[in-house]
C-alpha cells in the first residue's frame, strides 16, 4: 500500500481498540473502516475496497442511518453495489 501504511496502521489500531468495538453507536468503527476502505481504493485495490465497503455499508445501515433525519442519506456509502466488484 506504499504511502498508506501509516494510515492503515492507525485504522487497524482503531478497529481493534476495545473502546471502539464496544461503542454502542459504532460511529468510530464506521469512520475507521471507511478510512481503511478509502486507502484500499486510492491504492487501486478494488477487491480490498469492495470487501471493506461491505462492512462499512453494514455499519451504516445498522448504526448510522437510523440516527439520520428523514430523507437524509450518504449516497457515497449506499449507492455503490460493492459486491459486484469482488
Amino acid at each position: 500500500m506504499g504511502h498508506y501504511t501509516q494510515s492503515n496502521q492507525w485504522a487497524t489500531t482503531c478497529i481493534n481498540d476495545p473502546g471502539v468495538q464496544g461503542e454502542t453507536s459504532q460511529g468510530a468503527m464506521y469512520l475507521c473502516r471507511s478510512l481503511l476502505a478509502g486507502n484500499w481504493l486510492i491504492a487501486g485495490d478494488i477487491q480490498g475496497w469492495a470487501s471493506e465497503m461491505q462492512t462499512v455499508q453494514a455499519l451504516y445501515h445498522r448504526h448510522v442511518a437510523p440516527s439520520l433525519g428523514a430523507g437524509e442519506t450518504v449516497s457515497g456509502i449506499t449507492a455503490p453495489d460493492v459486491a459486484s466488484f469482488q
